[in-house]
């Protein structure tokens, strides 16, 4: 699965990420959401959901690395999630 289309697909969807979103609590919106995604990229709904909670959970635990050190080192690992997709 590519990871960019994946990050592409759900940033057509704010009601999987964005909290102040008035649908983010509506189930049946996010499933179907996921359906569409999963579809898109030709794979089961629950590989999709797996895939994007790791790439959510790494790139968090990136920002909370960087905010505890400061340096160029970690502004450069973290730009470079901005820069592959």
């Amino acid at each position: 699965m590519n990871d960019c289309k994946l990050i592409e697909f759900v940033r057509d969807f704010p009601c999987l990420y964005d909290k102040a979103n008035r649908d983010f609590k509506d189930t049946n919106k996010k499933s179907a959401a996921w359906k569409d995604i999963a579809e898109n990229l030709g794979v089961d709904v629950t590989v999709a959901v797996r895939r994007w909670g790791n790439l959510r959970e790494r790139f968090s635990k990136e920002i909370r690395s960087s905010k505890n050190t400061s340096g160029p080192t970690n502004a450069a690992e973290l730009s470079k999630y901005k820069q592959k997709c």
